[in-house]
């Protein structure tokens, strides 16, 4: 545990010496954050797709497309979505 906060010490005491040497001042990211209301919308959406009266063959269709939307979401970096997904999946397969 010492050895890893020395070694964590060392390499802010490095990083400080470059960031003043380039005239570097760190600065917190900002991301633009996707609105609740679109998130929650898509989530509506998926369930309104895939409701608990579908029948088994269309089930196994839907789950395939589910698994493809949660890939794409995942690949657009929207891990929130992807995960929504996975787990709708996960409660579709547990029902099949």
């Amino acid at each position: 545990m010492a050895s890893s906060i020395r070694q964590t010490l060392e390499r802010r005491t490095r990083q400080d010496e470059y960031n003043s040497k380039h005239g570097i001042t760190p600065k917190t990211i900002v991301k633009a954050l996707p609105k609740m209301e679109e998130f929650n919308s898509q989530q509506k959406e998926i369930k309104a797709k895939v409701k608990n009266e579908t029948p088994i063959e269309e089930i196994e269709l839907s789950i395939e497309q589910l698994k493809e939307m949660m890939q794409q979401s995942a690949l657009e970096l929207d891990f929130e979505r992807a995960a929504f997904l996975r787990d709708l999946i996960t409660r579709r397969e547990a029902d099949y």
